[in-house]
């Protein structure tokens, strides 16, 4: 009983040489196919992304290197219009290491005969969706279309099993380590972002800097304002008020205007629960609090100012061009980006009324003529699950936040602990965010991100379980 989860969490010496091999066969053989043209590429990303396997030892230190590749690089089809780390996120090897990263697992789960969980709804929805995922695979497969555009699709959505990978094991049990992670993470985002304007200067007007990771900050923001509301430990919120502006910093570079609009309702939100939390405090401590308040915006003028040298004043025409819409829904109209978009959006409805049902399949592809090009996604999360997955795969989706949002107003209800009630309102109000983001982009159903969404879910399901 003792050896066996002993094997669980570390992992015995005898297993570990040969998924070391399998690992190092998958990762050489993926990481050749996709970066074939940069042999400095190669040796890199074989020798940075073999440690988790040579050095780490447990599936805890495997997770987090996992996780700090998929949230803090970039793909390399944003590299042009974002010039951050050279180091980028590639599917295959993605794909590769997550694929080991499961092996790992399952060794551990099969070695543990004294293991045991239970099946709930949360745990049934998230099956289910993976299954018409695989299914939803094999479909595009039947159909012909390109291996390398169901691959695109179905990693992402595969991610939906780390849910089992967390809930299985001592992982649920550290959101604390996972939210502290995620936020350094975060927070080197930010600073790639300040590194891409300094490199963009002036014709930020004609190149908005664009990536995918920014979507973190969605995270971020309410995990901070969760912090400074009901945390007792000051070293912790002292390092998220540190931080927080180098997050307001990014979200403001990164001119996505749906991100906008989420990040300000929830400032809104937390603005709104710590005048109710502190308002008998702030009246006493009126004096420490305006000072605080005009430190923090102080901060944010000498970043403002500082964007605006570095870009020569550019950054805030670009912006001020992307915010119009939000004075008046009137401007989509003379919005080019918003028009085609929305254009795209009703062609893809329009052609995919013959398969409503289960949808044309994973890896399909569609020519924009808006565009003048082909499309794997679109920018909104639920008409492109509508068109790869149908309406039932739509529907298994949907179901998986219908249930995790009950469990989270559920669990608002109880008498949390501090941490507990940090851990489920950065959830709530990260996935609030991201289903406002997820109406402008595929975020929620394309981006690697699920990787992290499906962590979240079973740390929620965790907590519940105490309670319920």
């Amino acid at each position: 009983m003792v050896e066996n989860r002993r094997f669980f969490s570390d992992f015995s010496p005898k297993v570990i040489p040969q998924v070391n091999s399998i690992f190092l066969v998958l990762l050489v053989i993926a990481t050749l196919v996709a970066t074939l043209e940069s042999p400095r590429i190669i040796f890199l990303a074989v020798v940075v992304l073999a440690l988790p396997c040579i050095v780490f030892r447990s599936l805890r230190n495997f997770f987090y290197f996992f996780l700090f590749y998929i949230v803090t690089f970039e793909e390399p089809g944003l590299s042009v219009y974002f010039p951050g780390i050279p180091i980028k996120y590639i599917t295959l090897v993605a794909g590769s290491v997550f694929f080991l990263l499961i092996l790992y697992w399952a060794l551990g789960r099969l070695s543990d005969n004294q293991a045991s969980y239970s099946f709930l709804n949360t745990d049934k929805a998230i099956l289910a969706f993976l299954v018409l995922t695989l299914f939803s695979g094999i479909y595009g497969f039947l159909r012909a279309y390109k291996l390398g555009n169901i691959l695109e699709d179905l990693l992402p959505l595969c991610y939906f099993g780390t849910y089992f990978i967390v809930s299985t094991t001592d992982l649920k049990n550290e959101p604390d380590r996972f939210f502290n992670f995620l936020l350094f993470c975060t927070f080197l985002i930010s600073l790639q972002f300040i590194y891409a304007l300094s490199i963009f200067k002036s014709s930020i007007v004609l190149n908005r800097i664009v990536s995918q990771h920014i979507h973190m900050a969605q995270f971020a923001v309410p995990y901070i304002g969760s912090v400074l509301l009901y945390s007792e430990n000051m070293r912790q919120k002292k390092w998220c008020f540190f931080i927080l502006p180098f997050v307001f910093a990014g979200v403001f570079i990164s001119q996505q205007r749906a991100l906008w609009f989420s990040v300000f309702v929830t400032v809104l939100v937390f603005i709104i629960l710590g005048l109710k939390k502190y308002r008998v405090t702030i009246k006493k401590h009126i004096g420490n609090v305006a000072m605080a308040i005009f430190g923090f915006f102080l901060i944010c003028v000498l970043a403002v100012v500082l964007i605006r040298k570095v870009s020569q004043g550019n950054v805030f025409f670009t912006v001020l061009a992307r915010s119009s819409v939000f004075l008046s829904p009137k401007f989509l109209m003379y919005d080019e980006s918003a028009q085609i978009r929305i254009n795209e959006l009703k062609e893809t409805l329009e052609e995919n009324k013959e398969e409503i049902l289960f949808g044309k399949g994973l890896g399909d592809v569609r020519m924009t003529r808006w565009r003048d090009t082909y499309q794997l996604t679109v920018d909104n999360s639920f008409i492109f699950l509508l068109w790869k997955m149908g309406i039932i795969g739509l529907f298994s989706f949907m179901l998986i936040y219908f249930l995790l949002f009950k469990r989270m107003l559920r669990l608002l209800k109880m008498p949390l602990k501090s941490n507990e009630k940090i851990v489920i309102m950065t959830i709530l109000w990260n996935f609030v965010g991201m289903l406002i983001v997820a109406i402008s982009n595929a975020s929620l159903a394309h981006y690697r991100f699920i990787f992290v969404w499906a962590t979240m879910i079973a740390i929620v399901e965790t907590v519940y379980r105490k309670y319920a």
